[in-house]
């Protein structure tokens, strides 16, 4: 997640060079590579975090939620998108991926595998 965030913040803070299309297409690889990298690690997390008896079903509602997340996403950006610059909107974007990360560092699995057994008891 804190890749893709400097990948676009780069992006932004280096908009001279968007002429170049050998340098779009370098940062548009390193993104595409990072995100496979992050989505991977969420599915990794959200099928540890499943409780075994629902596995399934929580694991559906993970990524519905994931998916439902990136068209609210896209959709409350559809809104202001016309009165930003293309800059502002990857620091925005990267803002917004910082941000997911920060509320996640207080996210601890331990608490959540301890809740998890006291709910099956």
């Amino acid at each position: 997640m804190m890749t893709n965030s400097v990948v676009f913040g780069v992006f932004a803070s280096t908009q001279h060079l968007c002429p170049n299309t050998a340098y779009v297409l370098a940062m548009l690889f390193v993104y595409l590579l990072a995100s496979q990298a992050v989505f991977i690690g969420i599915i990794a997390q959200c099928t540890n975090l499943s409780w075994v008896r629902v596995a399934a079903t929580q694991f559906a509602i993970y990524m519905a939620l994931s998916n439902l997340g990136r068209s609210m996403g896209a959709g409350l950006f559809s809104t202001v998108i016309d009165s930003i610059s293309y800059a502002q909107s990857f620091m925005i974007a990267s803002a917004g991926m910082i941000t997911s990360f920060v509320v996640l560092l207080g996210f601890s699995e331990a608490r959540h595998r301890t809740a998890v057994e006291e709910f099956g008891t």
